[in-house]
This record gives structure tokens, sequence and C-alpha cells, in this order.
């Protein structure tokens, strides 16, 4: 008996959808961060300042302790950085400035993360840089397999989505 495999199919609006609740998602992840890093580095700044203040040091210890004190910022104003990245994407998803593309897996590789203490699983395609996937992708795949990937049209593209291609039929309508 021959078993039939029914593809889900995905069009380029469900993949707009999907970009949309992406970008909302990580929109609320970042605003979480951003408040919870400049509270809580903010005030351990303010301590760390109002405890310098009490303390007489020598006026050239002073330039040392004034950029430390504001050292606990440093989260923050990477979280910013990270946060004008996904208003980007959702000023390229507005304007609907993305691509869906047949890509080929090149291959796959896991590296181990120290700081982490886990491991990492990424996909390579050729031309684009390595994209981390969850442990069943990276199970389920082959080097060789086709996929369909979407990438926002910027200056270095990157893959945002991939579909795998033996489970997803892509339809431009």
């Amino acid at each position: 008996m021959k078993e039939t495999q029914t593809k889900e199919r995905i069009t380029r609006n469900s993949i707009e959808q999907e970009l949309w609740r992406t970008n909302a998602a990580e929109i609320k992840g970042n605003i979480f961060s951003l408040t919870y890093t400049l509270f809580f580095g903010g005030l351990i700044s303010l301590v760390l300042c109002f405890a310098g203040s009490q303390v007489h040091f020598h006026p050239v210890i002073y330039v040392i302790y004034i950029p430390l004190a504001l050292l606990p910022m440093v989260p923050f104003f990477a979280i910013l950085r990270l946060h004008f990245v996904v208003l980007q994407e959702r000023r390229l998803l507005q304007d609907g400035a993305f691509d869906i593309i047949s890509a080929t897996l090149f291959s796959k590789d896991e590296k181990y993360n120290h700081i982490h203490r886990e491991l990492n699983r990424y996909f390579y395609f050729e031309s684009y840089p390595p994209c981390e996937v969850s442990y069943t992708a990276y199970q389920i795949a082959s080097p060789g397999d086709a996929y369909y990937a979407v990438l926002y049209k910027t200056k270095k593209p990157h893959i945002k989505i991939f579909y795998a291609a033996n489970m997803y039929d892509f339809r431009e309508g």
C-alpha cells in the first residue's frame, strides 16, 4: 500500500502573516527587555554613583570610576540596538520588502556555546549567513534538501524563516 504525504500549502500572504506575528512578538519582547534592563541597570548605576560620591577618591580614580558605574547600562544599549533592527524589519514588512526563494541546504553543523553551556545547531545555505535551528529541524534535515527561504530585502540579506519543500507547497497566489 502506497502512503501519500499531504503537504501544507503556504502562500506569500500566509508567510507575511507569520512574519507579522514574529515581528510583533519580537517587539513586545524587546520592550520588556528594554524596560527591565533600564530599570535594574539604571538602579545599579545610581547606587554605584551615589556610593562613589560618598567616598573621596583621588581625581584620577574618578576618571575610571564613572565608566565603571555606568557599566550596568551596557545590556540596555545592546537591546536598544536589537530593537532598532526589529523596527527596521517592521518597516520592510510594511513595504512588502521580502523575498521567498528556493534554496538548497548546503550543510549543517553543531557548535557548543561555552557561555550558555548549550549545543546550537545551524543550517548553512549558500551565500547566506548560518541560521540557528531547532533540534527537530536539524535531525530531519540532510544536505541537499530543498527549502523555501524568506529573507528581507536588505544590503546583507539573511534568512528569517524557512520551510522544508518536502513538507510545504508554496503557491504565489
